[in-house]
């Protein structure tokens, strides 16, 4: 919320939303400049998706930028994607998460890289852990 608060107050951008879920909406807060896409989609849908050809970026007006988190395999096919990266502990101690958690988490966040055209980390710590884990081509990071 804070991101797109932030990007919000930037008259040149235009801000769509990817809202879509079965879930109910826990805090409809947004900027008034934002355009929440919202559809009944679970999440869980999203490989159907991909598999299908279409495009999270698709289902949100078509932005030529997407942004994900990290953990979330958004499917995009059209929008260039910039992913924020928090932080790969589940790889660094796998303990934390359980062996087999964390390998899931070590697949699907290299997949994502392998989309990805940017990465955003918060800490030059996690740049180094992300670099060290050697998790997929070199990447800009910011």
């Amino acid at each position: 919320q804070e991101q797109a608060a932030a990007l919000a107050e930037r008259p040149d951008l235009e801000l769509p939303l990817y809202g879509h879920s079965l879930a109910r909406t826990v805090n409809g807060a947004r900027p008034a400049t934002a355009h929440l896409h919202r559809l009944p989609v679970p999440g869980r849908s999203l490989p159907l998706l991909r598999a299908l050809g279409i495009g999270a970026d698709r289902l949100c007006g078509r932005p030529r930028v997407f942004h994900a988190l990290d953990y979330v395999e958004v499917p995009v096919r059209d929008a260039r994607l910039v992913v924020t990266i928090h932080d790969v502990a589940f790889a660094e101690d796998p303990a934390l998460h359980g062996p087999r958690q964390s390998q899931i988490l070590i697949e699907r966040t290299r997949r994502i890289l392998r989309q990805a055209q940017r990465v955003v980390v918060p800490t030059a710590t996690t740049a180094a852990a992300l670099s060290r884990r050697n998790t997929c081509r070199r990447l800009p990071v910011s």
